[in-house]
């Protein structure tokens, strides 16, 4: 059976699938449409691209058992969901492992006709942005520092003209896999100390001219929902920095990570975590 739950932005989870007190009986998820932005042909159209716009979803929700507890579930349920529209803090609609942000903008609550136990609820679930999320959590640990050459390492030959050696230094270079069809936005977090930020992601380049201390971590997030001093901050004792002036002119930290493989590149000093949010326009089928 598919978990679905509703978490409000008060913290509160509902969950649409369970066997009393609560439960979804229909609704449309798995439904989308795109808008083609075209040019005028002699004969027909060029489509020059696809746009999608907010989704909304109507969805029916059964209440069920004692009068008492069906007015509590209803209560606390309209009063999260009322309380996301006045903050403008959306909740978060899942579905298996695919989740949405979302406000339920209309209800009509009605008894029913055939069981005095059962209380429907007809609402509206909109999306302002249309893209179901599955993520995927990838941790690049640190590795041993790579070997410096001392003097004693250098040998000398005649016939070169010149010191060598041939000791072998640590490949510190990490190879990934985006398991998606398209680009996607990410989150990378890089845990301290470092003198400066300076990772590569496929041709990616994330560099940020900022030292981060021991305990504290730079965060780099994509995606364009997010506030502007949210795309790259530093945290250091439980407060934020926003640092995307210092990054380097050379660099995008607003870029998508391509699918596919991708070999990341950086001294390997400290943990690297990166959280990929790979978009669909309707629930992932699998897991």
């Amino acid at each position: 059976m598919t978990n679905i739950t509703y978490t409000a932005s008060n913290g509160a989870v509902f969950d649409l699938m369970a066997s009393m007190a609560m439960r979804l009986k229909k609704a449309q998820f798995h439904t989308f449409e795109f808008t083609p932005d075209v040019t005028a042909l002699q004969y027909g159209e060029r489509v020059e691209r696809w746009r999608k716009g907010a989704a909304s979803y109507p969805a029916q929700i059964l209440f069920k058992g004692p009068k008492a507890d069906r007015i509590a579930a209803i209560d606390a349920f309209h009063v999260a969901i009322e309380r996301d529209m006045i903050y403008k803090t959306p909740g978060i609609l899942t579905w298996g492992n695919s989740y949405i942000s979302c406000y339920l903008r209309s209800s009509g609550t009605y008894p029913s006709d055939a069981n005095d136990t059962e209380t429907f609820n007809d609402v509206e679930i909109y999306c302002p942005s249309s893209a179901w999320i599955t993520e995927q959590q990838i941790v690049i640990d640190p590795v041993e520092q790579t070997q410096v050459l001392r003097p004693t390492d250098i040998q000398y030959d005649p016939s070169y003209g010149y010191p060598y050696s041939y000791m072998q230094f640590q490949d510190t270079s990490k190879n990934i896999y985006i398991d998606h069809f398209a680009p996607c936005e990410f989150k990378a977090v890089l845990h301290g100390p470092v003198e400066s930020i300076d990772i590569r992601i496929g041709q990616m380049a994330l560099k940020v001219n900022r030292a981060v201390p021991v305990g504290g971590y730079m965060v780099i997030d994509t995606r364009e929902s997010v506030d502007a001093d949210k795309h790259c901050y530093l945290v250091t004792n439980g407060s934020e920095r926003n640092c995307f002036n210092d990054r380097d002119p050379e660099s995008s930290l607003l870029d998508r990570i391509e699918p596919g493989f991708n070999l990341v590149r950086y001294d390997r000093t400290t943990r690297l975590e990166l959280t990929v949010f790979r978009e669909r326009s309707e629930p992932a089928w699998t897991s």
